[in-house]
């Protein structure tokens, strides 16, 4: 039996193991998508250390506890443990695995979440056209 609810943001279909949702005209299904990465649970709070003289962000000329308080509120800013998900018209998703909820990312928002769990060979696997040599 499928069960189908109206939340706020849009439609979504409960079902075991798959998600789909409308959200702002665009539909976002655990179903058709590829999954491409899962985050381990045991590291969601697991954050990415840049070096501390890293300086190829705006936030690299701030002092350096300015610094870490942007990189907080953008880490913060990403969605806890899940899966990653691209859409056949290359849009990603995660659906996370504590709130079941579907959240729409940007591609950099998906490199950085990938970042935040280690997940090196995902991104070297699909978005190695992103990653620069050192």
């Amino acid at each position: 039996m499928f069960l189908t609810e109206k939340r706020s943001g849009g439609w979504q279909r409960s079902i075991p193991n798959v998600m789909e949702k409308i959200i702002d005209g665009k539909r976002y299904d655990t179903e058709t998508a590829d999954k491409i990465a899962s985050s381990p649970a045991e590291q969601a709070g697991q954050v990415d250390q840049p070096p501390a003289d890293q300086t190829s962000s705006p936030a690299g000329s701030l002092p350096s506890v300015f610094r870490d308080s942007v990189k907080m509120f953008r880490e913060a800013q990403l969605p806890e443990a899940g899966d990653l998900y691209r859409t056949t018209k290359g849009n990603y998703f995660i659906h996370e695995s504590r709130s079941g909820q579907i959240v729409p990312v940007s591609r950099d928002e998906a490199i950085r979440w990938c970042k935040k769990f280690a997940l090196d060979d995902v991104l070297r696997q699909h978005f190695s056209g992103h990653i620069e040599e050192a």
